[in-house]
């Protein structure tokens, strides 16, 4: 019998966890216990279960349960309580009690129920100190590597700070507190949020040129302060409907899906076969329950409506030709300059952008309009050349419009409107989230100026989704609708106290706005685009990209991270969790290592298989060859009887080679399929 080697699956069995360990080589195994080796031989599982109830054994195990080890007494399982030394980290323990934890998880591979001896005792000035400059590495979207040797230039330059000399940051432990304590308490933090609302999904994938994999990003909008929030990314390479669907599924798995009210989306038709996937898994799983459908994209189908309802006036091409006939020529400028005494130029309007987001464009060209009456009254006059260009003509032919400040007008207020909805322009901070409350407010203060009150009066959700707007009977008179310079303070948002007045007037309509118009466009997302090309480096994992993406994202909604006890035990946990991690994937890789060793021995096998049948034919056809010139020689005789005899032996003494290695081969094949067996 041939000797049995170790078996990893052994280390998961309850009788042998906690004190067996692989040996030396495949063939012994080790107890930590006894600090022996135990020759597996032939016996393979019966060595192990005959050690385990010798006397020496039994002796060792009573001992160690009776004196357990640092880590055991700062671990907490279950419902269990921790140990006194542990008492003063609640965050522990309540991580161990989560209802969503697994009481048949085995606390020696969950990383939230070992704490770190800096969590039992309190995280120290060091820790908070090298939490800082984790922060400020990847908010800066330095790398990793930039932290090589930073401990030693902290100390060189820092000589009589404490701090500095126990300061230890480098590129992996950047990487495994950034991923594993950072990240991770974000990650819980935003989910126990969201799972706290209604919420709205958006995603959208882009090229990530680092992986040169599709990137898909997935943002959520939900009902706290207005926010929208990276949630996570997906690497894919096929786009299809389902594929879409698996890896929006994989990063949605602790979102409770119940309180999930729309996607977000662009138009694409695959978006759309997701959505209806999505749908139809919704129904299954929650009785019927389906999700509200507002188009691909709200915020694209809003200034699609602006765009259509000011093309009839070509305001667009006026304020391009504002802008084209001074750029990038130098000597009209000048020519401006001089004429005007003003250096305010036109801004640049961009017809395939969103149209609401123009408002700047059009403040500005209210604001040079003057200037440029002068400008044209000196062309007239001959005190400048005539530029004689299509952007001239233009502006010149709008000049003789009466109308044409009003319709300016008319667009910066309604566009103002919109203003909260949309972005804060003209300011360094991020673009701010759109609060429902705001367009609540928004959708009556609109229909107000067109509709007639009476209309409005007590109108159910149900009767605004199915409202006829283009009923003439139900329109105010064109003498009640102000279009005059007092359009923009009539037009603007009504502030806290009305939307309060709002909410109370129309509770049905509140409730409705409240969930329905989270979902308004795929800005969000699209933004975050952005923030991947800032993160994105040589050299970039996947995982990386995500937390980075999840860093960068917390901090410019709450302008930093506040070092919280919770974050910090995190952080504390990061390095076990690290080490965890580094277990699993050595794992997968030798697995990953011995299965392909495996298939290499089974394709051998077949080789060598298919050899030996060819051998083995071959030496049948020798023999078959040499016994039939033997015959013909019988019968023959002199020359030819002697060559027939001469090409028969030779026939033998080649049929007696492949014999040879026909064993060669079946000796082989043994030794390949025991390995297998093994």
């Amino acid at each position: 019998m041939e000797k049995c080697k170790f078996n990893e699956a052994w280390l998961d069995e309850q009788c042998f966890r906690h004190w067996l360990k692989p040996g030396g080589s495949v063939f012994e195994a080790f107890s930590t216990v006894c600090r022996k080796k135990i020759q597996l031989g032939t016996m393979g599982l019966k060595a192990l279960e005959s050690h385990a109830k010798s006397f020496k054994h039994i002796k060792y195990m009573k001992i160690k349960e009776e004196n357990p080890s640092i880590a055991a007494v700062f671990q907490a399982t279950g419902g269990d309580k921790v140990g006194e030394l542990a008492a003063n980290v609640p965050e522990a323990a309540a991580a161990a009690n989560e209802p969503g934890a697994s009481a048949e998880t085995p606390p020696a591979t969950t990383a939230t129920a070992t704490v770190d001896l800096r969590t039992a005792f309190g995280s120290t000035p060091t820790m908070k100190a090298e939490v800082l400059w984790i922060l400020h590495t990847v908010a800066k979207h330095h790398s990793y590597n930039g932290n090589e040797g930073i401990s030693d230039l902290f100390q060189c330059m820092f000589p009589d700070s404490d701090i500095a000399n126990t300061f230890s940051c480098g590129p992996n432990k950047t990487a495994y507190i950034a991923k594993f304590g950072l990240a991770v308490h974000i990650k819980e933090e935003l989910v126990a949020k969201i799972n706290k609302s209604p919420f709205v999904l958006m995603f959208d994938e882009s090229l990530n040129e680092t992986t040169k994999n599709k990137q898909l990003d997935v943002h959520v909008r939900f009902w706290d302060e207005g926010q929208s929030r990276y949630l996570g990314s997906r690497f894919m390479g096929p786009s299809t409907a389902q594929d879409l669907l698996s890896h929006l599924k994989e990063c949605v798995d602790k979102l409770n899906l119940r309180d999930l009210v729309s996607i977000s989306m662009d138009g694409p038709s695959v978006n759309w076969k997701v959505f209806d996937l999505f749908q139809k898994d919704q129904a299954a799983q929650f009785g019927g329950v389906q999700l509200i459908c507002v188009g691909s994209c709200g915020l694209h189908t809003l200034h699609n409506a602006f765009k259509c309802g000011f093309n009839a006036w070509q305001l667009d091409k006026l304020l391009r030709a504002m802008h084209t006939l001074f750029h990038n020529v130098p000597a009209r400028r000048e020519d401006f300059i001089t004429v005007t005494k003003s250096s305010v130029f036109p801004l640049s309007f961009c017809v395939f952008h969103r149209w609401v987001e123009n408002l700047p464009v059009v403040e500005r060209a209210l604001a040079v309009w003057p200037s440029l009456l002068l400008y044209l009254e000196a062309v007239k006059t001959k005190s400048l050349s005539n530029p004689g260009t299509a952007s001239y003509d233009t502006v010149a032919a709008a000049m003789k419009d009466p109308l044409i400040l009003a319709k300016l007008e008319f667009y910066a207020a309604l566009a103002r409107t919109f203003t909260s909805f949309l972005k804060k322009y003209q300011t360094d901070e991020p673009v701010l989230p759109f609060f429902p409350k705001d367009l609540a407010e928004l959708m009556m203060s609109l229909l107000r100026r067109f509709i007639k009150r009476e209309v409005l009066h007590n109108i159910t959700a149900l009767q605004l989704t199915k409202l006829d707007v283009t009923d003439k009977t139900i329109w105010l008179s064109p003498q009640d609708i102000s279009i005059g310079l007092g359009a923009e303070s009539v037009l603007k948002v009504c502030d806290s106290i009305k939307g309060a007045e709002l909410m109370e007037s129309y509770p049905e309509l509140w409730a409705f706005c409240r969930k329905l118009l989270l979902s308004h466009g795929q800005a969000t997302v699209q933004r975050g685009f952005s923030i991947n090309k800032e993160v994105e480096s040589d050299n970039l994992q996947e995982d990386t990209v995500v937390t980075r993406r999840l860093l960068c994202d917390y901090i410019i909604q709450h302008g930093g991270v506040p070092l919280s006890k919770p974050l910090l035990a995190n952080v504390a946990r990061a390095r076990t969790s690290y080490r965890l991690h580094l277990e699993m994937e050595r794992k997968k890789r030798e697995a990953k290592e011995q299965a392909l060793k495996r298939k290499e021995a089974e394709d051998c096998l077949q080789e060598l298989k298919v050899k030996r049948r060819q051998v083995q034919e071959v030496c049948k056809g020798l023999a078959r060859d040499a016994d039939r010139l033997a015959e013909e020689a019988e019968a023959k005789a002199g020359s030819k009887m002697a060559d027939l005899i001469s090409r028969s032996n030779l026939m033998r003494r080649g049929h007696k080679e492949k014999l040879a290695e026909l064993a060669v081969l079946d000796k082989d094949i043994a030794v390949k399929s025991a390995e297998l067996r093994s």
